[in-house]
């Protein structure tokens, strides 16, 4: 696993595992006009947060063979 900071950028189909080893897989991104990006988890809008990439933890890792780098990212 990489760390998400490394990789630097978001894709659907991306799974996210945390240091309590829990995952959620981004199944949406969608940029709102004055409100940034926001990305959904696991296919639910209750699981949907405004991403900021300041905030984004050390130790969040990106799940091997989730993510395709030439692939259009965010």
């Amino acid at each position: 696993m990489k760390k998400l900071k490394n990789i630097g950028f978001l894709q659907n189909g991306m799974v996210l595992v945390d240091v309590k080893e829990r995952e959620g897989t981004i199944t949406g991104i969608r940029e709102v006009e004055g409100f940034g990006t926001w990305v959904q988890f696991n296919g639910s809008q209750q699981q949907e947060i405004m991403w900021d990439w300041e905030r984004v933890r050390d130790d969040l890792f990106v799940k091997d063979g989730t993510y395709i780098e030439d692939e259009m990212s965010f």
